[in-house]
């Protein structure tokens, strides 16, 4: 079986008076246990969010198998 990538390179994202991520590279693989852990307003949702598409105004690339996505 072939393996699953999603992953982003310098993701940036902003909300009136709170940068909320700020070049934000990662990789994650099918089959690969990761965890993102941080405190409160740490931007861990908001990643997540971009991930899923529910929030398109980041700048940066975000990547699913090597191919990059809108």
């Amino acid at each position: 079986m072939d393996k699953i990538t999603l992953g982003t390179r310098n993701v940036s994202i902003e909300f009136p008076g709170v940068k909320a991520l700020q070049n934000v590279s990662c990789k994650f693989e099918s089959g690969m246990a990761k965890a993102l852990i941080g405190a409160n307003g740490a931007g861990k949702s908001t990643l997540m969010k971009v991930l899923a598409g529910a929030n398109p105004t980041y700048t940066g690339e975000v990547y699913f198998n090597g191919k990059k996505v809108e």
